[in-house]
């Protein structure tokens, strides 16, 4: 027994290559079935209790560029069903996820006013696919469409609108936003296996996932400049802390900026550095080099306004009182 749950989680990580929350589910289930074996009287001890669940890294998404995703939407304009275009175009400007995506019903599209409510994902697909809500409380939401989604959605409306026309009995509305090319609803493994992949391998583009749309979304609108609220409110994120945690990447201009001003506190000492190196001042430190009288108070330093402007009378007291000290030494019979 032992050796077959080995197995199972081995070969649930590995072998076929599943993220994280699919290999947690996968081990919480088996171990909620061989629990209740044990409440049954089945089995005398769960052996999975006895188990370390292997360790799975962490997915670092492929975020394709702008100009790639260019790429990818011009080649699915071209050969791709309006359906998918509008899919794809949705998925990349409003950041949905493939299943609240393929499990969107018509009636929460608002095109006048240019919103989208979210109100279910598609929880299966195939034959007799299943519906259900988002994961969380804040993935059911309102989000504004950009004018490219607007007019992708409208263009797949009046093509669902021709295909009932020339199919009749053959065309079965389901009731969706995005469907086949007989209404049905669309699976997410026919969209990849059938529609994205080979446009990747098509395009020559590097190979990235479905979900990566989404990562795409949320990386150009931070590092455009949007904050974390807004983006994590568009993606259906708990909290602007799970948006910061998951996409800080994303955050390059933020971070150009903070290193400009953190450049721009240490190099104000050149401004002090141009006052001090003036003719006038390039006397006085030659005077009290001669006199071995040090360095001047602060010289080098990162001045600020306020303690150059302070200083800077002190500074020309000196500059008298050191001239006439170099001119006695200099002259010593006047």
């Amino acid at each position: 027994m032992f050796d077959f749950i080995r197995l199972v989680l081995r070969g649930v990580a590995c072998e076929y290559s599943f993220g994280r929350d699919r290999v947690r589910r996968a081990t919480g289930l088996l171990h909620a079935a061989l629990e209740a074996g044990v409440r049954q009287g089945l089995i005398l001890r769960n052996p999975q209790a006895n188990t370390t669940p292997p360790k799975v890294g962490r997915y670092e998404p492929r975020v394709p560029s702008p100009d790639q995703m260019c790429r990818y939407l011009t080649d699915a304009r071209a050969t791709a069903t309006p359906a998918l275009f509008g899919l794809h175009v949705t998925a990349a400007t409003c950041g949905l996820r493939i299943g609240e995506l393929t499990g969107l019903p018509d009636g929460e599209v608002d095109l006048p006013r240019r919103l989208l409510r979210v109100r279910q994902t598609l929880l299966r697909g195939g034959r007799h696919p299943a519906h259900g809500q988002p994961k969380t409380d804040s993935g059911m939401r309102t989000i504004l469409l950009p004018d490219v989604a607007v007019d992708a959605i409208r263009a797949e409306i009046l093509w669902k609108k021709e295909q009932r026309l020339r199919l009749g009995p053959a065309y079965r509305d389901c009731g969706l936003l995005f469907v086949g090319e007989f209404g049905r609803p669309l699976n997410p493994s026919n969209i990849r296996n059938r529609d994205h992949l080979p446009r990747l391998t098509r395009l020559g583009l590097s190979r990235f996932r479905l979900h990566d749309f989404r990562h795409f979304h949320a990386t150009q609108l931070i590092a455009s400049g949007v904050d974390y609220r807004t983006v994590g409110d568009r993606l259906g994120h708990r909290s602007p802390s799970f948006t910061l945690s998951t996409y800080s990447h994303a955050a390059v201009p933020a971070q150009e900026h903070a290193a400009r001003v953190a450049n721009g506190l240490l190099t104000e000492s050149r401004v002090s550095s141009r006052w001090a190196t003036s003719t006038k001042h390039r006397k006085i430190w030659w005077a009290r080099e001669d006199l071995n009288l040090g360095p001047l108070p602060c010289q080098g330093s990162a001045l600020t306004p306020e303690l150059r402007a302070l200083h800077r009378k002190s500074y020309e007291r000196a500059s008298r009182c050191v001239k006439d000290v170099a001119r006695v030494v200099s002259h010593p019979s006047n």
